[in-house]
């Protein structure tokens, strides 16, 4: 080898530079300040979705009670008493039960149903309810 080639030839490098290392450290952070409001949002949507889940199967519940009564049974007075289970009452925050029974005059004579169930969020703020509505028709008497 000559003397131009040691010249013009690098020495081998071992390792990263300072520069490297901080390029590398501030794109990381920047991954990291993206990342960690994203998964707060998708923790908050599952958080909300399973309420809304467990807020609609706790509805449906009340609603198959309520249509397994007898139809004189079936009374503004007698579905006051219906009231949340243990597990809704504990997985969703400020969750309020409306029950209402109205007589319809259509033939056959029918009572319309209506249950909607309300609950907060872990903000504190209102969610959407959820309304389920049923008809109970009467049996009509057979005659013999």
């Amino acid at each position: 080898m000559d003397s131009r080639e040691r010249m013009v030839r690098r020495p081998n490098r071992r390792g990263f530079s300072m520069m490297e290392i901080i390029v590398a450290a501030g794109l990381l952070g920047v991954v990291v300040l993206v990342t960690v409001p994203s998964l707060r949002w998708v923790s908050a949507g599952r958080r909300d979705a399973a309420q809304r889940q467990l807020a609609s199967q706790e509805l449906a519940n009340v609603m198959e009670r309520l249509l397994a009564r007898e139809s004189s049974a079936l009374t503004p007075e007698g579905v006051a008493t219906e009231e949340l289970s243990a597990e809704a009452k504990a997985h969703l925050p400020g969750g309020a039960l409306k029950v209402a029974v109205t007589v319809t005059d259509d033939s056959p004579p029918s009572k319309r149903v209506t249950a909607e169930l309300r609950w907060n969020d872990a903000t504190g703020q209102s969610m959407v309810p959820i309304r389920l509505t049923a008809w109970k028709y009467q049996r009509e008497e057979k005659s013999k």
